[in-house]
């Protein structure tokens, strides 16, 4: 479904439909499933994949360097931080031979600040007030402030990375 529809559409019609937690727990279900078949997808491609990956987003080498250090940081940075569309990042991991708990669970944390505001928003659609809407605006503007300082905290580090690199 996540390939037809954004991400975003499903966590708030799942929040929609279901109690919160219910739908959190849904969410976290189907991104589980979503981030596993492109991931083994790619490990069982190999390295051939990872060429085509590089040839067409240069941007996936650095997400390649980060995950040789850390797998847990690399997985959850690459989701926080959007550089490389979600499929390639699972596939690029599944190819790296990235051990899969690690990159499930990063890849979960990664997501879960806009999944939760997400599956929020949905669950407050039945019974809007001024309450709920200004809850939402500033869960928003969290998690696009956390996403911003996030980015340029990553920005930095691989500016500096490219420096060592010559």
């Amino acid at each position: 479904m996540s390939v037809v529809f954004p991400l975003a559409a499903i966590f708030v019609c799942v929040g929609a439909i279901y109690p919160f937690w219910v739908g959190v727990l849904l969410n976290v279900i189907g991104l589980s499933v979503c981030f596993t078949v492109p991931y083994l997808v790619g490990r069982i491609s190999g390295g051939d994949i990872m060429r085509v990956i590089e040839m067409k987003y240069p941007m996936a080498r650095k997400l390649v360097n980060y995950g040789h250090d850390n797998n847990l940081f690399a997985s959850y940075i690459s989701r926080a931080v959007v550089v490389v569309p979600g499929d390639l990042v699972s596939m690029i991991h599944g190819a790296l031979r990235m051990p899969y708990r690690p990159y499930l669970l990063g890849s979960i944390m990664g997501v879960m600040p806009e999944m939760l505001v997400q599956t929020y928003i949905g669950a407050q659609l039945k019974h809007l007030t001024i309450r709920s809407v200004l809850v939402m605006i500033a869960l928003i503007a969290a998690t696009l402030a956390f996403s911003l300082i996030l980015n340029k905290k990553v920005s930095r580090s691989g500016k500096q990375m490219d420096k060592e690199d010559f």
